[in-house]
């Protein structure tokens, strides 16, 4: 049987405080609910990532690991919710790496 899956575009970011990137452009496949990808980062570095998302009341949770920060590897968590055909927002909790932001995506199945 072949697997369910999604490819997703990173676009944006939000960050409540601090002078950081915004623009963070990059790819990512989600398939039978593992995900992967590489973006472009807050800190303007390149960033590869891979986790587990799992869905709950409309919502999405994505935990995993991520390169590309102060830490060779650091711990990744995300909730997002759809908002427009596809677009996504996640929110990214305040961590040591930086403050809490919200992220725009855009998923194809």
């Amino acid at each position: 049987m072949l697997a369910e899956c999604i490819v997703g575009l990173h676009i944006a970011s939000y960050h409540f405080k601090g002078d950081y990137n915004n623009f963070n452009p990059g790819m990512y496949v989600v398939c039978d609910s593992y995900t992967a990808g590489s973006y472009f980062n807050s800190n303007s570095k390149t960033s590869l990532y891979v986790g587990k998302r799992y869905g709950y009341a409309g919502l999405k949770f994505t935990i995993g690991l991520v390169t590309g920060y102060p830490k060779p590897i650091v711990p990744l968590f995300g909730i997002s919710k759809e908002i427009y055909k596809g677009y996504n927002i996640t929110f990214v909790p305040n961590t040591k790496l930086g403050p809490a932001l919200l992220h725009l995506t855009k998923e194809f199945n």
